[in-house]
This record gives C-alpha cells, sequence and structure tokens, in this order.
C-alpha cells in the first residue's frame, strides 16, 4: 500500500506541475518541481523529439494485449495525451507513445515492446536490450543464474506477478467430449491416444494443435501436461494463440491449447488432475489457482534498467487496482480483490474471497504473490462498504498418505496469514482453522504445492 501511494502522490505532483506550467504564473518553485519530474522520467533537457522510457519483450501472451493495456493506463496517469499504439512492420512487435508537454516543449514518451515468447524476453534481459521480460511462466534456474552476473552480480531481478491466466484446452464447438483428465490430455499430445472413441467422442483421428517452442504458453503446457515427452508427430504448431482457436474451432476433430483470453468460438474442456474432479476454467477458478491449467503472468525488471525509477514506477501501477482493471480488460483474471456467495449448507453465509494464499516451495512462508495479496486483502478489509467484518482462514496440506500432522499443519498455514494481517494492523474479528477436503491436485505429482494453500472466507 506504501509503495502503491508513492506512485499516486508521482502522478500527482507530476500533473500538478503541469497544470502550473500552462498557468498563467509559473514561479520558481514549480519550475524546480517540475524539472524534478523531468529527471524522474529520464528525460533529457532541451527535450528531444521522442524519448523511449523503457522496453517490454518476451510473451506472445502478455504482449499481445496485455502489455499495451497497462502501459497505455500508465502513460496516461503520467499526463501524456493522444496515447496509441504504433504498429511495427514486424510480426508481433508495436510500440506504445503519447505526447508529453513540458512548458512550452514536448515529446513523444514511447515504451517499445516486441513478443516473440517468454524466453525471448530473459535473453533480452541478459543482452540488455530490455528492461522488461514478460513471460507467462516462472524464471527458470539458469536464467536467474545467468541474470545475477549482470552489472558484476549486483543488481536485483525483481518478479511482479501481473495477473493469472488458464490454458485453456479448446476443441471444435460440435464435439461431445467436455472433459479430460491431465492423464488422457497428455496421451492425446503426445500420440499415445490417436482417437476420439478412446476418450468417449466419435471414432475420428486426433488432429493436435499446439503454440511454438519459444512461447511460455508452451513451456506451461509442457510442464504441466507433456512433463517433457515429446509432441506428437504430425502436431501443427503456431506462433498464436489466436491462430490456433480460429483453426480448432473450424476442425471437428481438432484439438487444441491457447491463453484462457484467446478461445474464441472453441469449446472449452473441463480438465482434472489425479482423482480430483473436473474443474473447467472459470473466474474463480483461475484467479484461486485451483483450475489445473492456471498460471500465473509475470514482468521481471532487469537487474540494470536503464530507467530505475519510471520503470519500478510502471511494476508498482501494474499491481495498483487500477492496473488490475486493466489487466481484466484484456480478457485476463484480476488479482483485485472480491467476495463471491458460493458458500453452502453452514457456510451459506459466508463469502469466498478470489484469492488462494500460496507458500514458498517446502516453506511455511508466503510466496511473491501472497505477500501482495496481504496488502491487496488489508485495504480490502479496511472498506467498509461491503459490509464484510468477520474473516476465516482456512489451512490446507496435501493429503498424500496417512499424515498425523496434517491438521497442525493447514492451521499453521491459516494461523501465518492471520498473523501477516494482525502485523498489518487488522483488527477484524479472524479465525485460522484446518480445512477438509478434497485435494485440486494430484497428490503425488510436481503439482501437489497446490494443495497447500489457504483459502480466504468473509461474512
Amino acid at each position: 500500500m506504501k509503495r502503491l501511494l508513492r506512485v499516486c502522490q508521482f502522478c500527482v505532483f507530476l500533473i500538478t506541475g503541469l497544470l502550473a506550467v500552462f498557468g498563467s504564473s509559473v514561479n520558481a518553485e514549480v519550475d524546480a518541481e517540475n524539472k524534478l519530474h523531468t529527471v524522474e522520467l529520464g528525460l533529457p533537457s532541451p527535450l528531444k523529439k521522442e524519448h523511449v522510457l523503457f522496453r517490454i519483450h518476451g510473451s506472445n501472451t502478455v504482449g499481445a494485449t496485455l502489455s499495451p493495456a497497462l502501459v497505455e493506463g500508465f502513460l496516461m496517469g503520467l499526463g501524456a495525451t493522444d496515447v496509441r499504439s504504433v504498429k511495427s512492420s514486424k510480426k508481433n512487435e508495436q510500440a506504445i507513445v503519447g505526447k508529453y508537454q513540458v512548458g512550452n516543449q514536448s515529446t513523444l514518451l514511447k515504451v517499445k515492446m516486441e513478443a516473440h515468447g517468454s524466453s525471448t524476453g530473459f535473453k533480452a534481459l541478459m543482452s540488455s536490450s530490455a528492461d522488461i521480460a514478460a513471460s507467462s511462466r516462472l524464471v527458470k534456474a539458469k536464467e536467474r543464474t545467468l541474470m545475477s552476473n549482470i552489472d558484476g552480480g549486483r543488481g536485483d531481478l525483481r518478479e511482479v506477478v501481473i495477473g493469472i491466466d488458464g490454458l485453456a484446452i479448446i476443441v471444435h464447438p460440435h464435439n461431445p467430449v467436455g472433459e479430460l483428465s491431465l492423464s488422457q490430455l497428455r496421451k492425446i499430445f503426445t500420440g499415445k491416444i490417436t482417437h476420439w472413441s478412446d476418450v468417449g467422442g466419435v471414432a475420428n483421428k486426433i488432429k493436435v494443435y499446439a503454440r511454438d517452442s519459444k512461447s511460455g504458453t508452451f513451456d506451461t503446457f509442457n510442464s504441466l501436461v507433456l512433463r517433457k515427452s515429446k509432441l506428437a508427430s504430425g502436431t501443427k504448431r503456431f506462433e498464436s494463440n489466436d491462430r490456433i482457436a480460429e483453426l480448432v474451432s473450424t476442425d471437428i476433430n481438432g484439438i487444441g491449447f491457447v491463453a484462457l483470453a484467446a478461445t474464441n468460438d472453441a469449446k472449452i474442456m473441463g480438465i482434472s488432475d489425479g482423482k480430483s474432479a473436473s474443474i473447467e476454467p472459470s473466474e474463480l477458478s483461475v484467479a484461486t489457482e485451483d483450475y489445473p491449467l492456471s498460471r500465473r503472468l509475470y514482468f521481471y525488471r532487469s537487474p540494470k534498467p536503464k530507467h530505475t525509477a519510471v520503470v519500478d514506477a510502471f511494476l508498482e501501477y501494474v499491481e495498483s487496482n487500477e492496473g488490475q482493471d486493466h489487466v481484466k480488460h484484456a480478457g485476463f483474471i484480476s488479482q483485485k480483490l472480491y467476495g463471491l456467495p458460493v458458500g453452502t449448507g453452514m457456510n451459506e453465509a459466508w463469502w469466498r474471497l478470489n484469492l488462494n494464499v500460496r507458500f514458498r516451495k517446502g516453506s511455511s512462508n508466503l510466496d511473491n504473490k501472497a505477500e501482495v495479496d496481504v496488502r491487496r486483502l488489508v485495504e480490502f478489509l479496511e472498506r467498509t462498504d461491503h459490509g464484510f467484518d468477520t474473516v476465516r482462514f482456512i489451512g490446507y496440506s496435501n493429503p498424500l498418505g496417512v499424515n498425523k500432522n496434517s491438521s497442525a499443519l493447514s492451521r499453521i498455514r491459516a494461523q501465518n496469514v492471520r498473523w501477516a494481517l494482525r502485523s498489518e494492523g487488522v483488527r477484524n474479528s479472524m479465525k485460522a482453522i484446518a480445512g477438509e477436503g478434497d485435494a485440486i491436485a494430484d497428490p503425488g505429482s510436481v503439482r501437489s504445492e497446490k494443495n497447500r494453500r489457504v483459502e480466504v472466507w468473509v461474512q
């Protein structure tokens, strides 16, 4: 919240300075203030015709609509006018530009974007040809190690969760098959299941569509489904989510995977993990990351960006409620908190919030997203318009085998979240309890970390 306040103050001071410059009286104090903001934005004096604020390279999923929407909102917040996208002659490349006035001078602020896959973003950070990498997967350990050597190892690779996306499994609208297990999905995409009749459909041969190897979408599918097995021979591969959705929606035998925001007219399948129930991607199931093929979308700041202040201000804007509104409008799942009346029976009066608090692997410490979510939760509970004054944290563990301590571990996780809120000054009635119920992920798989979570309910 404090970081967001600083961003808001930055924008207010900037706009105030601009208004003063255009006013009838301009004093030295205003001129000094305006000069300070010029330095903050990294603008030269005198102004040049155009100025590149920063560069974003990487994920096509993030770069197609999400990055442009966030950058447009950010530039308008800085006071830029006539903000628009300028397409490049090169595929999947563009710039967001906006006119920026300082006194009687003006410049064209520009943010350059290239969207050729998540791995290209990290390579661009290493070569210093980008300030931010857009990624639809976590940075790999090897990539992080290589980047730790930038600037003599003094840099810090900052990670920001932009929003949540779901990998949707799509088929033709008239395909009678409505759900698949992760195991069936793996066999289809590796060629071990070749006909729809093997999964309850008609006796037609399955045609497989997939993203190209540079995309984070494929990396995520590879880790969640393929597990490094090779795609079936004859698989048709594409750089664009939209192209796959277009082809599958007209191919009665087709199946493909795309970002949730790019399903178009295709039919979306329900997916189950192990013995867990099938879950369809929805706003709640993806936001809570319960859906087996949900994933986080990331921005990674270079350890050595050219203009640290403006890059950090942009990333703080992304995490703000205003930034998260742009995430939703772009077709992805926002992290802005709200409650849904999904309780039944004894829980009927309770509303579930659209987040699960998760933890660092092998630890009871909150993960990167959860730390920001706690700040969002503090702001949410400080509001009085929703009428919620009681909070219940329900902790869950991975139900693998018989573990007499699993209930205690679940309660400890819930208690950790409660303590985090207490330390932020929240005084609502809060109770931490251990939950009971089916796993949302196969307890014996690499995805079992999803079972270690804390749900947040309010009344």
